[in-house]
């Protein structure tokens, strides 16, 4: 219980900085106050991005009639490739802090359950 207390602590502090605006200080010229760093990605990199996580290589997406449509990726190399996803830099972080939280849980109930396993209670 203390490390999941401790795990959902880290998750809130992150969700406080996710709210502030990562800033390119390279960007403002001298003197004016630092622009928001925008950071998007493209579809090819979203593609590499699933593929890395073992999701499937064909995108899928709700229709007007609420079924579901597949569309192909773009082709590597294309110019198609290039273009934006509408992923954000925030966007990841978010994703990443999910995916965290879901590993960590994972890790301490598998823990648990092999000192359960074992008979200990350390």
């Amino acid at each position: 219980m203390a490390q999941q207390q401790q795990l959902n602590t880290r998750i809130s502090q992150l969700q406080e900085r996710l709210n502030e605006p990562y800033v390119n200080p390279m960007q403002s010229p001298l003197g004016e106050q630092d622009q928001p760093a925008d950071c998007r990605f493209s579809l090819g990199w979203l593609r590499d991005y699933n593929a890395a996580f073992g999701v499937s290589a064909t995108p899928t997406s709700t229709n007007h009639s609420g079924g579901a449509e597949t569309a192909a990726w773009p082709s590597t190399g294309s110019a198609a490739e290039y273009a934006s996803a509408g992923i954000t830099q925030r966007q990841l972080l978010v994703h990443a802090q999910q995916y965290g939280h879901w590993c960590i849980t994972n890790v301490q109930r598998l823990v648990a359950l092999q000192q359960l396993i074992d008979g200990s209670d350390q």
